[in-house]
């Protein structure tokens, strides 16, 4: 990508990750880019607007392109989501597969694994998430999550408190 494409594309990502994909697609449409990174930000867009069907058709699209990774863990959100978690399953392992140092993907498997009861795996994800980001929240919260689901309040309470997580997080 050129530069100046590189740099506005950049932006637009940054109005996903803050919660603003409306914007976000109207500022893929302004630019008028069909590259395989604009539409996987599209794809984003689309799924958290609620186009999920749109989306799907996008991320598959990708799917064989240097964005699969990516791609694979939008169609594992989307089926998450419908609740079909066997589709969910797949797609995210794809996704770890493809992208195995991608510590967003690693927390999305395991988060699947352990609503499909698959505890051990899923705590193999978690962690190593945390290790792959330390900083990444979501992977501490998740893994204590586990921990309580498993029974184990002592330790889901260490590790919470060794990650900073306060009390009325931890309740929540």
């Amino acid at each position: 990508l050129a530069p100046e494409e590189s740099t506005r594309l950049a932006l637009i990502q940054q109005m996903l990750a803050d919660g603003k994909p409306h914007a976000a697609i109207a500022h893929l449409d302004a630019i008028k880019t069909k590259s395989e990174r604009a539409e996987l930000l599209r794809a984003h867009g689309l799924r958290q607007t609620g186009r999920a069907a749109q989306a799907q058709v996008i991320y598959e699209q990708l799917t064989t392109s240097c964005v699969s990774g990516h791609a694979y863990r939008g169609l594992g959100l989307i089926a998450s989501n419908a609740g079909n978690l066997p589709e969910a399953l797949r797609y995210l392992k794809a996704a770890s597969s493809t992208l195995p140092t991608e510590h967003t993907i690693r927390n999305d498997y395991g988060y699947v694994l352990m609503q499909a009861g698959q505890h051990d795996t899923a705590l193999h994800e978690f962690l190593t998430a945390v290790e792959l980001a330390p900083d990444y929240r979501q992977a501490a919260h998740n893994r204590s999550l586990l921990r309580y689901q498993q029974g184990d309040t002592a330790l889901a309470e260490a590790f919470a408190k060794q990650f900073g997580i306060v009390a009325d997080e931890l309740q929540q």
